[in-house]
């Protein structure tokens, strides 16, 4: 339905719904633009008409339970559509009932929702395996110093002690777990992903802390623990989650 707006005391129109978001995008159309159109009972300011001042949260569309076609994700709410649900604003994919809000926060200048490239599976499989590479060769030094040079013991051909491999075991894990929460909690991503110029951010794009840190690398260990199918699941699920990055809500991103 067409838009009329006044400008300069002229009255302008009619204009297209794309011609009336360009001028809102532009500022050509402002908080205080009179504008009209079919149903209205007078001219109305743009901020009355759209509630531009006090906006109420937005209505999320119900997600689908089964999608067909190509889908995307909102950069707004983060939900994911059918590709002909969504609309593309100023670079970005917005759904309908996130329309409202994402137009307004072009219009007062603040930060738009990020739109993230997120990391394919071959990709965190090589950022996996160059972090496997450091954590074996710490975890060798230390087995090794806990096996013989550290107890002053050298076990005899075909001699099993129990108590050594378990405290090998422990220090395994806990070298895992300092590695991967110092390194996600402090840079958001560990070695290997800076290696390959990947980040690990939470669903919305905040930075991961260190509590969620520490629970991320017992959900991989989980990953792993399941023939690695927790791993797989990020080669088919839309946003490249791995079965960690569902439990934690978090995101492997490009940088």
């Amino acid at each position: 339905m067409p838009y009329y707006v006044v400008k300069d005391g002229q009255r302008v129109g009619p204009l297209s719904d794309e011609e009336f978001q360009n001028r809102i995008l532009s500022g050509e159309i402002g908080p205080d633009t009179l504008i009209w159109q079919a149903g209205m009972a007078d001219w109305k300011r743009y901020a009355e008409h759209s509630g531009l001042e006090a906006p109420p949260p937005p209505e999320l569309s119900p997600q689908p339970t089964f999608l067909t076609g190509p889908t995307g994700v909102c950069a707004e709410c983060g939900n994911t559509f059918v590709r002909d649900e969504l609309v593309s604003i100023a670079g970005a994919s917005v759904c309908a009932g996130c329309k409202p809000l994402f137009l307004q926060r072009i219009r007062e200048g603040g930060a738009l929702p990020s739109t993230f490239q997120y990391a394919g599976f071959w990709i965190r499989f090589v950022a996996k395996f160059i972090d496997n590479m450091i954590l074996g060769v710490m975890g060798l030094a230390v087995q090794m110093g806990i096996l013989g040079v550290n107890l002053g013991v050298t076990p005899q051909p075909g001699e099993f002690n129990f108590g050594q491999m378990a405290l090998s075991w422990g220090f395994g894990i806990a070298i895992g777990v300092s590695y991967t929460v110092f390194f996600l909690g402090k840079f958001g991503a560990t070695p290997g992903k800076m290696a390959l110029g990947l980040k690990v951010v939470r669903s919305d794009g905040a930075p991961v802390t260190y509590g969620r840190a520490f629970g991320r690398f017992f959900g991989d260990y989980l990953s792993g623990l399941i023939l690695g199918i927790g791993y797989l699941m990020a080669a088919f699920d839309d946003e490249k989650r791995a079965l960690h990055d569902h439990i934690c809500d978090t995101r492997v991103v490009k940088n």
